[in-house]
């Protein structure tokens, strides 16, 4: 639900074309502040940081050791190829032994599919649940109840269905009737996420436009969550509930709700309390699992320099660069370290701290995968992982749809090469191995809750890996 110009799908195209090399290795950072928030320093005036050949990680970072693939494919489903506006295609379920996906469209040029779900210990035999299906599978949080977005071939309406998973089949629309004319068009609606007693839906506000909305399904009311009808805006919750970044894409600038309540506190662009922040863009990259800080992407509106990564930290309402050259970052489940992309050769000062990246105007440049240990403020590991030709010009939110994906144990991470392969890192041991599938800038993946299985959806198929494999 962020928009997508034309420029980031080039941009996309040329990053999924990568190469894949062996370059990584280890530097240290300068130490956290006084404040907890790490920091970043600069040379003396008159000095310039020592760099490696042009377009190369240097050499002093170690490679990942490469080990025997760990994974073994469990199934390989066909899914519905598309959904309409991005809505997800399949969810694992609570406890991770079962996972609801839409299958094929029918008929092939539909945007629905049946409602399908498979079961451990092989996820290899599907049973239908429910016809129509848009997307967005949803889980209760018992794991007895789906919901999901359906569309009524009746009025041409969009809706949301809940179904129990075992018993028989028991259907519940819960926006009967004109409940679903929530626009003049055919009501798109989304899910956000299952409460105790409610869901959170997204509906369309107009044009680049979701307003999200407490559907309780045992009152059958729905309830405004923030008043607000910004165009290009997208809502990203904290992990606890208590506050949400609001992005808005027209301006790339984000703000904050905290504690629910009713306004935006905007860091950058338009309203931002600082001038200093007005003229720079500003994208949200991930909460840390705490709720406590976020991390985004700083720069200059008129993309003359690198992107900086920075944290922001709720409760004093300040925020910390951490690295310069980021392109996309997110929070490990434990909350010890941020995997993020570079774009850029990096710099290095004489100590070997972290100064930065150099880019060359329409590349080549290189694309780094790396680990950051917070809030220490040191650089774990870094390597290369292809090269892009283009530059800062074309930095756009959507590009965090790149970064690694963590395991729920914050032990292992997924991430893909510049062939569309998939790899996995073994973050505490640093060695990694191939997964064998591909993948494009659409594609899903998501690992079960126990960190033993990892689901991908691709175009037209959907296939499950037992990671290590089961004995």
């Amino acid at each position: 639900m962020k928009p997508i110009c034309f420029i980031l799908r080039a941009w996309l195209a040329i990053v999924i074309v990568l190469g894949l090399l062996a370059c990584q290795g280890s530097i240290s950072q300068p130490a956290p502040s006084l404040s907890g928030e790490p920091t970043v320093t600069t040379p003396p005036a008159g000095t310039t940081p020592p760099t490696t050949p042009p377009h190369r990680i240097p050499s002093t970072f170690i490679s990942p050791h490469t080990i025997p693939p760990q994974a073994c494919l469990l199934a390989d489903l066909p899914i519905i190829n598309g959904t309409l506006s991005q809505l997800h295609r399949f969810a694992w379920s609570p406890t991770g032994d079962g996972l609801a996906y839409v299958g094929p469209a029918e008929p092939a040029d539909s945007l629905t599919g049946p409602l399908m779900l498979v079961a451990a210990p092989r996820f290899d035999t599907p049973q239908p649940l429910a016809s129509s299906a848009a997307g967005d599978p949803t889980w209760s949080p018992d794991g007895s109840q789906i919901a999901f977005v359906a569309f009524r071939s009746n009025d041409q309406l969009s809706t949301i269905i809940t179904i129990t998973v075992n018993g028989g089949p028991d259907l519940h629309d819960l926006l009967p009737g004109d409940m679903a004319r929530t626009d003049p068009g055919t009501g798109y609606k989304a899910i956000d996420g299952w409460l105790d007693e409610r869901l959170v839906v997204l509906t369309n506000c107009g044009t680049g436009c979701r307003r999200p909305w407490y559907l309780d399904f045992r009152k059958s009311t729905m309830e405004l969550i923030f008043p607000l009808s910004l165009q290009g805006v997208s809502y990203a919750w904290s992990p606890d509930r208590t506050a949400v970044v609001v992005t808005s894409g027209a301006n790339h600038q984000i703000g904050v709700i905290s504690d629910m309540g009713r306004e935006i506190s905007w860091l950058s662009g338009h309203g931002a309390p600082d001038p200093a922040w007005t003229p720079f863009w500003t994208f949200f990259a991930d909460w840390s699992p705490d709720s406590s800080r976020f991390l985004f992407l700083r720069q200059p509106d008129n993309a003359s320099e690198p992107p900086e990564l920075w944290v922001w930290n709720i409760r004093t309402g300040e925020g910390s660069p951490l690295l310069s050259g980021v392109i996309a970052a997110r929070w490990s489940p434990r909350g010890d370290s941020i995997a993020f992309l570079t774009l850029g050769q990096p710099r290095l000062t004489p100590d070997g701290s972290w100064q930065g990246v150099v880019t060359t105007p329409q590349g080549p440049n290189p694309l780094g995968l790396g680990l950051y240990q917070y809030p220490e403020g040191k650089i774990i590991t870094l390597f290369e992982i292809g090269k892009v030709d283009l530059d800062y010009n074309f930095l756009v939110e959507s590009i965090q749809s790149f970064a690694p994906l963590w395991s729920p144990d914050g032990r292992q991470l997924v991430y893909y090469d510049g062939m569309g392969r998939a790899w996995i890192l073994l973050v505490d041991e640093l060695s990694q191995y191939e997964l064998l599938t591909r993948r494009s800038s659409t594609d899903e993946a998501k690992w079960s809750p126990d960190g033993r299985k990892l689901a991908i959806a691709t175009s037209g198929r959907l296939r499950i890996f037992a990671i290590p494999c089961s004995p």
